[in-house]
């Protein structure tokens, strides 16, 4: 798959919530979702050739938590790591939730 701003596809609410709800499911208890401010995501979409981020699953050991990496990438799949911008420390949920949201409604 060549790998460009168009990369990714749009899905229906439903299926949105069939993916939620069966990861809350699967991993009941678990951070549930993450939130990063929209200059942080400007920083590393503006570093030079970057089409998009690639988003990793980690582990914060010391938090015992899920932990989301953020990291730009340039049209040949190459990640953007020296000097680049790589993003962490998200707000997570819980503690930090949705006001509202669909998407939990089971």
């Amino acid at each position: 798959m060549k790998l460009d701003e168009n990369t990714g596809g749009i899905i229906t609410l439903e299926h949105a919530k069939k993916l939620v709800i069966a990861f809350d499911t699967k991993y009941n208890g678990e951070i549930n979702s993450s939130f990063i401010g929209s200059k942080n995501i400007e920083d590393i979409m503006k570093q030079d050739g970057c089409v998009g981020l690639r988003i990793y699953n980690g582990y914060d050991e010391e938090k015992q938590r899920i932990s989301l990496v953020l990291i730009g990438v340039d049209a040949d799949g190459k990640e953007i790591l020296d000097d680049g911008i790589i993003y962490d420390d998200l707000a997570v949920c819980p503690p930090i939730c949705p006001i509202e949201t669909s998407l939990m409604n089971k």
